[in-house]
């Protein structure tokens, strides 16, 4: 994700292609944890509202330079900014461990805690490489058990 900034400088560019690779791999693990949530059995499923709203404000943090940048903000308190970052390493934690256990859970064939899902939040965590171990991991759950009702 930062590696076009290498290639790009440190202009507008880099800034909109860096926050693309960002929304891509919000989308990637919002797509894992919701795809995993709606095929465990309805005994089993854990309230997916909180995930929802990490990966709202992850999408809103995001984007909000560019919505400050139209309406020419340029100043911000250094404790809001601390507040905003402390929200998004917080959202960002929560969502890479809900959608690491709802994948755990499927291989599993049970609820599994934080504990048994550790490999699979490092995992997703380390994006650039961590595909290659989560991905075919998330295709054979996807062949094998179909969209519970």
């Amino acid at each position: 994700m930062m590696l076009p900034c290498l290639f790009l400088g440190d202009g507008n560019l880099c800034k909109v292609v860096q926050s693309f690779g960002y929304l891509l791999y919000l989308g990637w693990v919002y797509t894992i944890g919701n795809a995993m949530h709606n095929r465990l059995p309805n005994q089993l499923k854990p309230t997916i509202r909180h995930f929802n709203v990490c990966c709202l404000i992850l999408l809103v943090l995001i984007l909000s330079p560019y919505v400050l940048y139209l309406f020419l903000v340029s100043y911000v308190e250094t404790y809001y900014i601390l507040i905003l970052v402390m929200c998004g390493v917080s959202s960002l934690i929560y969502t890479i461990s809900f959608s690491a256990r709802m994948l755990e859970s499927m291989i599993e064939g049970e609820l599994v805690g934080f504990d048994a899902s550790v490999k699979a939040f490092l995992m997703i965590l380390m994006y650039p490489f961590g595909i290659w171990n989560i991905q075919p991991a998330v295709q054979r759950v996807l062949n094998k058990y179909p969209i519970s009702d």
